[in-house]
């Protein structure tokens, strides 16, 4: 068994933060459909399941979907973002946030 996976939700960010590298790709996100396929793929080959990559995964509006999805298939979702949101929602009170940056806009 693989101990995490980085699934990339979304590739959109608001940020400009000092350590990114920056991506100039098509902003792009990904659909409920696509997730679900991903990770009926990864079940029962990953332990942690992290949603986040090169994009902000607080900008996806369909986030608090993804975390239950994942709960449901017995993932431990992580959720890596600049500052989580007051309000964000009963939906994400299962996901672990990890706040990674205090760059500048």
């Amino acid at each position: 068994m693989i101990l995490r996976c980085y699934l990339e939700i979304t590739n959109v960010c608001n940020l400009s933060c000092r350590f990114c590298p920056k991506t100039h790709r098509k902003p792009q996100s990904i659909t409920a459909e696509q997730f679900d396929a991903l990770t009926d793929k990864l079940r029962g080959e990953v332990q942690y399941l992290y949603l986040h990559l090169m994009g902000e995964p607080l900008l996806h509006a369909q986030l608090p979907q993804f975390v239950a999805m994942a709960r449901e298939k017995v993932f431990l979702p992580i959720v890596t973002a600049r500052c989580p949101r007051a309000g964000i929602g009963k939906a994400l009170q299962d996901a672990n946030f990890a706040p990674f940056s205090r760059g500048q806009r």
